[in-house]
């Protein structure tokens, strides 16, 4: 339960020349053990003493409370929770003239502090989308496990109970990054619960002795599979942590899509159902589940491939666009400068009508590539990979070309700097 093995400053199954991933990074846990042995299974504890690392990179205690003190700060963005009950935006928000136009849920920062000196539990919402190390850590764990993460961060005074024990419907990752936060834990009273299966009692779990009891300091990370009854509380000084709530793509997602997929292509299951002859309506509802099955079992791979595609788009997070900087890194670029794919594009290549190029599509545009390069774009777009390293895989592309070609798609947002 508690991986506890590796050395200070080391991270295990690490190498000289990898870099490791987001997990890696944050459970000193190789990727694949990670996904294997606690993702949806069971938790994980890492101490940052025994990494040799904090979480400095992404957030701070200043960086918080910039976000806390500063003037445009809104209330969809932030929770303020008092005796475990939500406080009235109202409370603590203002309004602000921005131009001619008025707003009126302006966070007030003296309002905060009047709260927090009462014992109130500040809560930071989608700091995925406001503060860009957040939001990069948050998208490579997406990526490294194929679900979408957003980032809370919670900030809580000295002796408050947090929230009553409870259990979340997502999976979390809890990253302490100021202070410290005690953690009881107890076996889930619904195994991997659903979006709609909230709300089950969970007395029946915390009669039993916790599975962890614990204090979190900072560098300390915890994973919890969504499930696990769980209820934090400080003790002596207050806490800083940041949760990546991470929402999976289940098989009831999937098998509930699909089922409606095939479903809606037989005529047979499109006929309204006989409502009126509640007896006749059983016997068609078994023979339509009996259709169903057999629809499904000859699915063609192709299409259970399109299907599964379509799932990974979907869970996809967006890398931001740059506004200026694509076009000055595409200027300062080099032979030997490196490039990735921008997360969330989803590039396509297809041909086109005029034999002479070949057309990249994006969600917001489409662009033309001589057809002569289309070889070195489908690497660049299977990235990561350098103009000089482009050209060495494609004989008929001089790294000039090469680098005219990354440029090109560096202007357009297909890639960013790696």
């Amino acid at each position: 339960m508690i991986h506890s093995s590796a050395p200070a400053g080391d991270i295990p199954g690490a190498s000289a020349g990898r870099v490791p991933s987001a997990v890696e990074r944050c459970f000193g846990l190789p990727l694949e053990e990670f996904r294997d042995a606690h993702w949806g299974r069971r938790p994980l504890l890492v101490r940052g003493a025994q990494l040799g690392r904090s979480f400095d990179a992404v957030a701070t205690a200043g960086s918080v409370d910039a976000v806390l003190s500063g003037s445009a700060l809104r209330a969809p963005f932030i929770r303020v929770i008092q005796s475990g009950t939500d406080v009235a935006a109202a409370q603590y928000t203002t309004t602000a003239s921005v131009g001619s136009e008025r707003l009126q849920d302006v966070v007030d920062p003296a309002a905060l502090a009047r709260f927090w000196d009462r014992g109130a539990t500040l809560v930071l919402n989608s700091l995925h989308r406001t503060q860009e190390p957040i939001g990069r850590l948050s998208r490579e764990i997406g990526r490294d496990l194929g679900a979408h993460v957003q980032a809370n961060a919670y900030i809580t005074p000295a002796g408050v109970k947090g929230l009553p024990a409870h259990y979340d419907t997502h999976d979390v990752m809890v990253l302490q990054i100021d202070g410290s936060k005690r953690w009881i834990i107890h076996e889930p009273v619904l195994e991997l619960p659903l979006p709609a299966q909230q709300g089950h009692d969970v007395g029946p779990a915390t009669v039993h002795p916790p599975l962890i009891d614990t204090v979190l300091r900072p560098g300390d990370a915890l994973y919890l599979p969504r499930g696990y009854v769980h209820a934090p509380e400080t003790r002596n000084e207050r806490s800083i942590h940041l949760t990546l709530g991470i929402q999976a793509i289940t098989w009831v997602d999937v098998l509930r899509d699909l089922v409606g997929s095939v479903a809606a292509d037989d005529p047979a299951l499109r006929r309204a159902v006989p409502l009126h002859d509640a007896g006749l309506a059983a016997q068609q509802t078994q023979d339509a589940a009996t259709r169903l099955a057999a629809v499904l079992a000859a699915l063609s791979p192709e299409k259970a491939a399109g299907h599964a595609a379509k799932w990974s788009r979907r869970i996809a997070t967006s890398e931001p666009v740059s506004v200026l900087g694509r076009t000055d890194h595409a200027e300062a670029l080099t032979l030997d400068s490196r490039v990735v794919p921008r997360a969330g594009g989803a590039s396509t290549v297809r041909a086109s009508a005029d034999n002479g190029v070949v057309v990249v599509s994006t969600p917001d545009r489409n662009l033309t590539v001589p057809a002569a390069l289309r070889e070195a774009l489908q690497h660049a777009l299977n990235g990561p990979t350098t103009a000089r390293h482009l050209a060495g895989l494609n004989p008929g592309t001089t790294p000039e070309q090469a680098l005219k070609l990354l440029q090109h798609l560096l202007r357009n947002n297909v890639l960013v700097l790696g």
